[in-house]
């Protein structure tokens, strides 16, 4: 075996190397790749593979100098361009660069899926829906089963509203993959914006059925129906949306300031507070839960904590004329404590839609 290996080419260490590499022998499929480099200083090939192994490692600079050299050595290769771009993009958040390299990609090979399909992410980072849609459906031209891009254009027509066609697409995934809880949840927002509620609802409810190991998307699906059950009036319903939701992740901002707000509505003080002490400790600059909160310091007769926080609201949105009302709400109580200012804090408001 030794003898055989004395003979290897740089093309044997480089196919070596990557079946390593495939296997999970980082360290060995490195030696490879460095044996075919000796052999052949302008190997583009095995540079390229080694940057892989670079980037599997978490060597972004590295894998970048890597796939740089490749490229120098063969201006059309193709994945050198996709796979740095994804450095680009994915690690360094440097968008400008990563859109370059999908570019150039696309120029080489413009029926390559990769390309318009990492073309479209950037686009989608830099929200020019526009640019990403027409990218997207470049890719999906190239490859119609291409689910992830499917789900992606609906967005894209999700955020640009046009809905019908966002639909269309979410409508197309579930014909491809029903089992994905992710596109009943893009499908419901896209039924909520187009005034379908019951059907809205019945998408959250799948994301929920399905569960699944990532519970981000089951999160979001009681949340939203919470939202839903709120606008119904259904608000011990919609606690419980909120309360399963809490569950499975606590410590979500957003959550913990709609628990708060229904807890105060009915009427449980202590743990409406602790929830948006809570959340004002996940968000400091969140100016709605100052305001919240201080109104709730207002019904429990706390009047100068009560425009702490409104002043605190008002310093981080100035423009909040609710918080200026509030305050000066406070301000009345505290100069007659005789005063009772509570009749005038009737239910003001419907559902915060922050």
């Amino acid at each position: 075996m030794l003898q055989e290996i004395e003979n290897w080419t740089a093309d044997d260490f480089n196919s070596a190397g990557v079946q390593f590499l495939d296997e999970g022998n980082i360290e060995i499929a490195l030696l490879c790749f460095n044996e075919a480099l000796r052999i052949y200083p302008k190997f583009a090939g095995a540079a390229y593979n080694r940057g892989n192994v670079y980037r599997t490692q978490g060597d972004s600079a590295q894998a970048i100098l890597d796939y740089t050299f490749a490229i120098e050595c063969n201006s059309e290769f193709y994945e050198a361009f996709i796979h740095r771009g994804s450095v680009y993009q994915d690690v360094l958040k440097d968008t400008k660069r990563a859109l370059a390299d999908f570019k150039q990609a696309i120029k080489v090979n413009k029926n390559g899926f990769q390309g318009h399909a990492n073309l479209a992410i950037c686009y989608l980072s830099k929200q020019n829906y526009a640019a990403a849609i027409k990218s997207l459906s470049k890719a999906i031209k190239i490859d119609p089963m291409a689910i992830r891009a499917r789900i992606q254009r609906g967005c894209a027509y999700f955020h640009s509203n046009q809905f019908e066609l966002a639909l269309a697409d979410f409508n197309r995934v579930v014909d491809l993959n029903p089992t994905l809880g992710e596109v009943y949840l893009n499908r419901g927002d896209t039924y909520m914006e187009l005034g379908q509620s019951e059907l809205a609802m019945a998408d959250f409810s799948l994301v929920i059925a399905l569960g699944g190991s990532d519970t981000c998307f089951r999160v979001q699906a009681h949340i939203r129906r919470g939202n839903l059950l709120e606008q119904m009036g259904q608000i011990p319903a919609a606690f419980v949306e909120y309360d399963q939701a809490n569950e499975l992740e606590p410590d979500i901002h957003y959550l913990l300031h709609r628990r708060g707000w229904l807890l105060f509505r009915l009427r449980q003080i202590p743990a409406a507070l602790e929830s948006y002490n809570r959340s004002i400790e996940i968000e400091s600059r969140c100016s709605v839960c100052y305001k919240d909160r201080g109104l709730i310091k207002t019904y429990l007769r706390e009047h100068q904590e009560a425009a702490a926080d409104q002043t605190r609201a008002l310093e981080l949105e100035p423009c909040d004329m609710e918080a200026y009302y509030y305050r000066a709400l406070n301000y009345l109580a505290l100069r007659d404590q005789q005063c009772d200012i509570l009749p005038t804090l009737p239910e003001y408001r419907r559902g915060w839609g922050f």
